[in-house]
Formats: C-alpha cells, sequence, structure tokens
C-alpha cells in the first residue's frame, strides 16, 4: 500500500463547511440522473442523492453524496472503469476500511466534488442515510438545531427532556427521607443511612420497648430516695459517676 505521501493532493485536501447553496440540489439531481444511465446494468434500485447537501438550507462540505445500490459489490472495478472518463476514482477497500460499501471520488479541477457510495441492495445502511436526509428534509426544527457537520448527526428521533439535578441534601435526616422515598433505594445505602437518621436511645428505652412488644411488663425502676442513700453510705453501683449526697445527711 502507498504511503500517505504518495496520495494525490485531493485526498488530503481539507474541505471546509459552507453555507447552504441551492445549487447543490440542482447539481445533485443532474448527477444522480447521469448515474441512472451509465450505471443501468449494475443498479438495482435509482441512485439517491443523500448527505447534508441533499437537505435545502442546511449548511454543509460542498462535496456530493450519492448512493447507488447493487447486487454485489464485487462490480466496483467494473463501475470505476466505466466512470473514468468523468473523473471518479475509486479508494482502494482496505484503506477507505469499511467493508460494507465501495468509495468512488470524482475530482474536478483538483478537489473533490462527489463521493459515491456502492452499497448492497439489502444494506442497512442504504435505509439509514435516506432516513437522514427525510427527517432533516420534513422537520425544519430539526434542520435548524442540527450541527454543522453531519457526522455529529445522530438520530431524528427527539430525545427525552433532562432533569435538572436536585441539590443532595447535607442533614442526615433528609437523606434519609430521600432514600425511604425513591423506589430503587439500595438496601445497604438505606441501612447506613437509617442508623444515622434513627433517634438514639438507650440500652433501657430498647429493653423496655421490647418487653412491650413481648405482652410483659416491663419493671419498675427504684427511686433514690434519701432513706436510700442513708442506709447504702458511700456504695456505688457500676455506670454510676453522681457523688453521693447522703455523707452530707
Amino acid at each position: 500500500m502507498a504511503g500517505v505521501a504518495d496520495w494525490p493532493a485531493w485526498a488530503t485536501a481539507r474541505v471546509q463547511v459552507r453555507p447552504a447553496d441551492p445549487q447543490w440540489q440542482r447539481r445533485g439531481e443532474v448527477l444522480r440522473h447521469e448515474l441512472d444511465l451509465t450505471l443501468a446494468r449494475w443498479l438495482m434500485a435509482p441512485v439517491e442523492h443523500v448527505g447534508s447537501t441533499a437537505v435545502p438550507g442546511l449548511a454543509a462540505k460542498p462535496v456530493l453524496d450519492l448512493q447507488a445500490a447493487v447486487a454485489n459489490l464485487g462490480c466496483a472495478p467494473a463501475v470505476a472503469e466505466v466512470l473514468a472518463g468523468s473523473g471518479w476514482h475509486l479508494v482502494p477497500p482496505e484503506l477507505d476500511a469499511r467493508p460494507w460499501r465501495r468509495f468512488l471520488v470524482q475530482v474536478g479541477d483538483g478537489m473533490r466534488v462527489a463521493h459515491l457510495h456502492l452499497l448492497t441492495a439489502n444494506s442497512k445502511r442504504w435505509g439509514e442515510q435516506l432516513a437522514f436526509r427525510d427527517a432533516l428534509r420534513n422537520d425544519p426544527g430539526l434542520r435548524s438545531g442540527t450541527p454543522r457537520s453531519s457526522s455529529s448527526w445522530r438520530s431524528s428521533t427527539p430525545t427525552t427532556e433532562r432533569r435538572t439535578p436536585r441539590p443532595r441534601p447535607t442533614s442526615s435526616a433528609s437523606r434519609w427521607a430521600r432514600v425511604r422515598s425513591s423506589p430503587r433505594a439500595v438496601p445497604q445505602q438505606e441501612r447506613q443511612l437509617g442508623r444515622r437518621a434513627a433517634p438514639k436511645r438507650s440500652g433501657l428505652t430498647r429493653r423496655v420497648r421490647q418487653l412491650q412488644a413481648a405482652g410483659r411488663r416491663p419493671p419498675r425502676r427504684r427511686l433514690r430516695t434519701r432513706r436510700w442513700v442513708r442506709t447504702q453510705g458511700t456504695r456505688r453501683t457500676d455506670g454510676d459517676r453522681r457523688p453521693l449526697r447522703g455523707r452530707s445527711l
């Protein structure tokens, strides 16, 4: 395979996007009819003008794109030989790197003026390129919002409006409420946020609630009266850090 230095100048020349030109559609119709007559023995359907230049009022690169449906891509060398007198050149398949097509370029005054995509009649790409063109032709709103280059166009179906993200709550109680109300809450996250947001209870309170749930009566707490303090003296219980006031009695 020849290196980049051996390529013709038109193969590497940069093509700029230009404002819409009504001549693109007229030239496309003329060229389409010429190819219908020249390639009649191989065609399975009429040649179609596709791409951004086929859409009125749309800025594009001034290079016409046409597609032709053939029975077999093996006819590409014969097609290129017939079209060679009109300035068409067949791009080697290994250089094009698109096995689903054969690509021909028409050159005029040292610049690319048209592309011809040879596709099989049952090719998925055939319908996709026609759908792209027809969607832009039929929807002015879509056409006005289309980027300058057709390569960035992805789909003619309007996308779902994106929702503005809500600020994340800062408090643990707010996070707990958000997780509890979400149907897609992660159980692990729910448990973690639940531990943070749930009110703190002492061990005695939890025990009382357990006994009440079991139908049992919780024990009564013994009050520390003056008599109890006098009888206990300096005795302390575990966990009791308060000073004993009984000594002063």
